[in-house]
């Protein structure tokens, strides 16, 4: 299959493949899923103002399950995930009509950026215990408020005004697979506007390109088109 094709939802193995994936998003015996994402008070608003995103390195962690239980992570697998899941969002959001950059860790504002990510890993950890659970603040999940402090630096080198962090983590099994990615995208102030993550049991390998496109489109399908 060609490096450049574009994994589109008119695709008809993308449909096959995303309605699969998408039964066993967020499935619970005897429960209900809660909604996939969360939004920022103001978000209708503030949304408005974006039209450039910086996409953030994406971390993906990938691991190779043994059927003795011992996993490896995989330095490869973990490589082709990050370039099949960038890909994968540049494609999605500009089909939204958003300009969209990657951010380098060796640019002028490597460390910078560095920093910026171990402290949304902080970050995202606390939204997703305590947003979405086990650990559950009803004052979190009602009025989602988060942020990692002002980018005006690294958005100002990178001329947009937006940034979109991206983590992802993929346990490939043949007993017990599941995948996991969330994304978030903050404005200048640093704060999170909007906020999604879904898994899914082995539907999704993030090596592969259509598996990462798939998941992808499917965390960004409720993320805004931008207006003409």
């Amino acid at each position: 299959m060609p490096g450049d094709m574009r994994f589109m939802a008119r695709n008809p193995l993308k449909r096959k493949l995303l309605f699969i994936g998408l039964a066993g998003l967020f499935c619970a015996p005897g429960c209900c899923a809660p909604p996939p994402y969360r939004a920022h008070p103001e978000f209708d608003t503030r949304v408005k103002q974006i039209r450039t995103v910086s996409l953030m390195p994406p971390v993906v962690q990938v691991y190779e399950v043994f059927p003795s239980g011992v996993a490896e992570l995989r330095d490869d697998w973990c490589a082709l995930g990050e370039k099949s899941v960038e890909k994968a969002f540049v494609e999605e959001m500009k089909e939204k009509r958003y300009v969209v950059s990657t951010v380098r860790t060796d640019g002028p504002l490597g460390k910078d950026v560095q920093q910026i990510q171990a402290l949304y890993k902080q970050v995202n950890k606390s939204v997703q215990l305590h947003s979405y659970g086990p650990q559950v603040f009803p004052e979190k999940a009602n009025r989602f408020e988060y942020g990692v402090g002002s980018l005006e630096e690294v958005l100002a080198a990178s001329g947009t005004d937006s940034v979109v962090f991206i983590m992802a983590f993929d346990r490939v099994s043949t007993r017990t697979p599941k995948t996991t990615m969330s994304v978030a995208v903050a404005d200048t102030t640093g704060t999170i506007l909007w906020y999604c993550v879904k898994a899914s049991t082995g539907e999704h390998r993030l090596k592969d390109p259509l598996g990462s496109a798939l998941l992808v489109e499917d965390i960004l399908s409720s993320f805004p088109k931008r207006a003409k």
